[in-house]
Order: structure tokens, then C-alpha cells, then sequence
């Protein structure tokens, strides 16, 4: 028995609460559900016809399952604030109706119903849409908010969308603002907002070509049409400069890895932290920058000479036999990634000549044609990956002397 013909039977049957109060009204129609969606669904639909609307109390290992009206239970005071205290003004509509029905799913599948108690202390309601539980949307209702949001559309909008769609539906603005942040928790998987934007913002930064970047920035201008300020600032202050960041363009750039855009911030951070504090006359100034020089040229002295020494256990073989002691840790560990590649058959099927170009260094398509041979040093390692320290030196002792110069 379906539910609208379930309902038709208590209207002839003249149904009276007080009259059939202790039966087991839902037993009556011998009902069976072989899911536990499709039990909610129609006792859903049953009582929202009668004018009560019902909600789950308690459920457990899918098996078992309690319903009771959605004015049942009291308010909880959870943070103990008394009502004269509060900023806002709050109110509950929990009146503890003892309503209630418990469901059970058999060894053959299907769910049994039984109404433990079936009185309810309150008339039924002549408007449904005031219960939050008749405003609940499908999932294919949920699916075309998100699509709908996807495409910029307001949404009062959407809700004019899903009327035109559904007559019968429930649903305020509010529901839809509701679900648009239901959404966009799921989306964020517990990161905060500036870090799913961070995240965004590499897809675009790492595009593989024009095309590609193309594509990324129009999605995350649909995606935050709303931060029009936050687009403007990137359009106007970043994308001007996008051919010095952005991987489309820089991969055919040798920086050896390096495409940050703020050196002169870190130089400055790490000279803070010699400067310490904001005030100083000149004369301590001059002499703290001349430390912070002195200490890094020490630094980078003292870990060239370190991995003139080392030999990394992986690249210790005949095919980095001339690069051992004259090539820097960085550059081994790049060419090593090339090597694995050769060696597991796991490089794209042509060279685009954009590791060599950005890196300086063979790739691993170079490396197919150097079986059973060594890697040339001189010839296709470029002078950023060698350790020639005299050029570096050179340039700090200069960076010194001129500061020495001005203090003096």
C-alpha cells in the first residue's frame, strides 16, 4: 500500500489520535522497506500529509533506528548562559512530544516498522514549510545548487530554478544559503580559505602551457566572482609580471629551480635577524651587514667544501664518474631523477627540451644515448651546477669591501 492510499484509508476510517492512541497505526499497512532511504522517505511523506513532521533520534550499526517528531526532546542550555545574558534572541520549538517509532532491518533485508507510542502533544501543523525537516532538499537538488554556483547564478535564482523544477518544494532562501556553505566546508576538507586559494592559485602558476593557464585563471575567476577585490588585486598586480612566474612561460627559462619572485624579501628577513632591532646608529649597522655577509660567505664555503668530499650512495657508479666531487648536491639529485626515469621507462615519449632548458642539465632523453658511457662535465652541465667557487667568492668579497668602503 502506497502512502497516498495509506492516508485515504485513516480519512475513511474517520482516523482519530486520542482513538488510536496505543496501536500500532504503521503496522497496520504492512509495510516493508528495503532500504533504510526509502523507510524515511515514504514515513516522511505518510506523516507530513497528517501534518507532523518526524526526524531521526537515534540510530545504530544500520540495523536499528529510532524516529520521533521533530518537536520532541528539550532545549539545551550547552553553554549554561542564563536567558537574561544572552545577545541574541533565541527561541526552541521542542515541546518533548513522546512521539515515537522504531524500526528494525530483519536477516532477509528489509525493514520492519513499529509505533511505540503514536500520540503527539501538539496539534499538526497546517503549513509544513515551518519545519526545517520539510525544507530538506534532494540530492539531486543539492547537486544542481552546486552547478548552479558553479556558474555565478544568485541564489534566488537557483530557488526560482528548482520551484520551476519542483512546485511542491519547501525550500527558502535561506536553505540555499545554508547549502551553499555545506558545500563549500566539503569543499575546503578542513583547510581554511586562503589555503584551498594558495592551492588554486599553484594550479594556475604550474600550467604547462598558455592554454592550460588560460584555462585555470577563468576557472578561479567563475569560482570567486564574488571576491571581485581579491580578482582585481591579482589581475592588476600579478598577471601584468606573469611571464617571470608562471611555469608556461619560465620553463624555458635556466633558473634552476628557483622562480621565486621575492629574493629581496628573504635577503632583508635574513638581515633582520643580524639587525635585530629597528633603532642603531650607522656605524652599527654598517658592522652588523658586514657580519651577516661574512657569516653567509662562510656558510656556502663550508658546504661546497662539504660536498666536495661526500659521494651520495645512489649516484656512487660509472655513469656519474665524472661528476662525483665537481657537480652540487642540488644538480645530482636532478640528474638522479632523470636516471630513475631512464632506468623504470617512466619519461614522456618525446623531449620537449624544458628540463634542459630551465635546469641546465641533461635530461633524461639525453641520457638514453649515454648507455654503457659517463655523463660529460663540461659539455652539458651548465656553470650554475658546478662547484667553481672562485666566481662566488669573488662576488661576496666585492659586496664586502664596498661596504667596508662606505663605512669608513
Amino acid at each position: 500500500m502506497d502512502v497516498d492510499k495509506a492516508n485515504e484509508c485513516l480519512v475513511g476510517n474517520s482516523y482519530d489520535q486520542n482513538d488510536q492512541e496505543g496501536t500500532n497505526l504503521v503496522g497496520q499497512f504492512g509495510w516493508k522497506f528495503q532500504s533504510r532511504d526509502e523507510l524515511l522517505g515514504t514515513l516522511r511523506q505518510f506523516y507530513s500529509i497528517q501534518g507532523y513532521a518526524i526526524s531521526i533520534k537515534n540510530s545504530k550499526n544500520d540495523r536499528y533506528l529510532t524516529i520521533g517528531c521533530d518537536r520532541g526532546g528539550c532545549y539545551q542550555n550547552k553553554w549554561k548562559v542564563p536567558t537574561k545574558h544572552r545577545q541574541r534572541k533565541t527561541a526552541t520549538r521542542l515541546i518533548n512530544c513522546p512521539f515515537e517509532i522504531r524500526c528494525k532491518r530483519q536477516e532477509d533485508g528489509f525493514w520492519l516498522v513499529e509505533e511505540k507510542n503514536n500520540s503527539h502533544n501538539h496539534e499538526p501543523s497546517s503549513d509544513m514549510s515551518g519545519h526545517p525537516s520539510c525544507r530538506r532538499l534532494s540530492q539531486e537538488e543539492i547537486t544542481t545548487i552546486e552547478e548552479m554556483t558553479r556558474s555565478g547564478i544568485p541564489p534566488r535564482q537557483i530557488l526560482s530554478s528548482l520551484r520551476q523544477s519542483n512546485p511542491k518544494l519547501q525550500a527558502i532562501s535561506r536553505t540555499i544559503y545554508n547549502t551553499k556553505v555545506k558545500l563549500r566546508k566539503g569543499n575546503l576538507a578542513r583547510r581554511t580559505t586562503i589555503q584551498v586559494l594558495f592551492e588554486e592559485l599553484c594550479q594556475v602558476i604550474n600550467s604547462e602551457d598558455e592554454q592550460a593557464f588560460n584555462q585555470a585563471w577563468n576557472f578561479v575567476e567563475l569560482l570567486y566572482k564574488e571576491k571581485e577585490k581579491v580578482l582585481c588585486y591579482i589581475r592588476n598586480t600579478w598577471l601584468p609580471f606573469k611571464e617571470r612566474f608562471v611555469h608556461a612561460w619560465t620553463k624555458n627559462c635556466t633558473h634552476f629551480g628557483n622562480r621565486v619572485s621575492s629574493r629581496a624579501e628573504g635577503a632583508h628577513a635574513k638581515l633582520k635577524q643580524y639587525l635585530q632591532v629597528s633603532t642603531g646608529d650607522l656605524h652599527q649597522v654598517k658592522n652588523k651587514i658586514c657580519l651577516a655577509i661574512d657569516n653567509e660567505f662562510n656558510e656556502i664555503k663550508t658546504q661546497l667544501s662539504s660536498e666536495r668530499i661526500r659521494v651520495p650512495h645512489k649516484c656512487d657508479n660509472y655513469f656519474f664518474k665524472e661528476l662525483i666531487t665537481n657537480v652540487s648536491s642540488f644538480a645530482l639529485r636532478e640528474l638522479l631523477k632523470q636516471y630513475e626515469m631512464v632506468k623504470c621507462g617512466t619519461m614522456r615519449s618525446t623531449c620537449t627540451g624544458h628540463f634542459m632548458a630551465s635546469m641546465g642539465l641533461p635530461c633524461a632523453h639525453k641520457m638514453i644515448g649515454w648507455k654503457g658511457k659517463v655523463i660529460p662535465l663540461k659539455k652539458y652541465i651548465h656553470n650554475g651546477g658546478l662547484m667553481e667557487e672562485s666566481w662566488l667568492f669573488l662576488k661576496l668579497e666585492k659586496q664586502m669591501g664596498r661596504i667596508q668602503e662606505v663605512g669608513s
